[in-house]
């Protein structure tokens, strides 16, 4: 299954993005396909530092949108409720009717995992 990982990011960005690796190599390691758009982190952070350009907010969440419009399900991590950002996904992901899981100990994993 492709999962999106939708997890808090702005109010602690490098502890942020370190959970959120756990979780999603979690997830890998039952068999599943996780997107991870913390994984964003690293890109923005270098069009800042190098190019100083900064995407901002908006684009971010456009490109999470189109990540997650890529998937089979949503995971609902920490605490996604107070994320303006995770409660856009979720809204999208029901929409669009992924399956919607409220934590990565909901997910089932992969049968016949290879990998």
């Amino acid at each position: 299954m492709i999962i999106y990982l939708a997890a808090p990011y702005t109010n602690s960005p490098d502890a942020n993005v370190a959970y959120a690796e756990q979780v999603a190599r979690k997830l890998q390691q039952a068999g599943h396909i996780v997107l991870v758009p913390h994984a964003s982190h690293y890109t923005d952070r270098s069009w800042r530092r190098y190019g100083g350009y900064e995407a901002g907010y908006d684009y971010w969440i456009k490109v999470g949108l189109a990540q997650l419009s890529a998937c089979d399900a949503i995971v609902l991590e920490g605490n996604w409720k107070k994320s303006k950002g995770c409660c856009k996904e979720h809204k999208w992901a029901q929409a669009h009717g992924l399956t919607v899981y409220y934590g990565a100990d909901k997910v089932p994993p992969v049968e016949n995992n290879n990998g």
